[in-house]
């Protein structure tokens, strides 16, 4: 469902045509996989989405570049969703 979500974006917060995707999308661990991030990048959007633990305790070396800063701002959308919900 993430190709189709992200398909049926429009942001419309400039004068003129709304913008049709999002400078990054953010996710959980649920959304690392490959063919998720390559969904994300197709539409234009940079994934932020942290990395999975190997079953050794490590992490790939794609989790390098991971902005975890960027990643807790994350959290005030999280909790408006909850606050929202009640």
């Amino acid at each position: 469902m993430l190709g189709p979500l992200l398909s049926a974006v429009s942001i419309g917060d400039r004068p003129g045509a709304p913008r049709r995707r999002f400078e990054t999308v953010c996710g959980d661990k649920g959304y690392d996989g490959a063919a998720q991030r390559s969904t994300i990048r197709e539409h234009g959007s940079t994934p932020l989405i942290p990395h999975r633990k190997r079953p050794d305790g490590s992490y790939p070396e794609q989790a390098e570049g991971f902005d975890k800063e960027r990643y807790k701002r994350r959290n005030v959308v999280e909790r408006l969703i909850g606050k929202l919900k009640e």
